[in-house]
């Protein structure tokens, strides 16, 4: 009776350890995904300030209203992990802050 009950404890182990490390897994590459979706958004809206701030461009109503949604869409991009991305958050807007400030440097 033990030994049956013993395997049968063991092969449910095993089984929800397998289980787990798919999600982890899985959250990972959700994580990677948002990563990567966050910093699209982000040049993008980089390289539509460095449009608008064109004399040709400047002050113009559509590409403000157009700025103004990808802050936004930042913003809310931003709240959506804050479980998954708490301690890299900080590092990751530095990084980004960085990459604007290289850009802007080259040009």
């Amino acid at each position: 009776m033990w030994f049956w009950l013993f395997w049968t404890n063991f092969i449910i182990l095993i089984f929800l350890l397998l289980y787990i490390r798919w999600i982890l897994k899985f959250i990972e590459s959700s994580k990677e995904e948002i990563d990567n979706i966050s910093n699209i958004i982000f040049d993008f809206k980089s390289h539509l300030d460095s449009v608008h701030e064109l004399e040709m461009f400047y002050g113009d109503q559509t590409l403000q209203q157009l700025m103004e949604h990808s802050n936004q869409v930042i913003e809310d991009l931003s709240n959506i992990d804050f479980i998954i991305n708490e301690g890299e958050e900080d590092k990751g807007e530095d990084a980004r802050e960085e990459k604007v400030i290289e850009k802007k440097e080259k040009e």
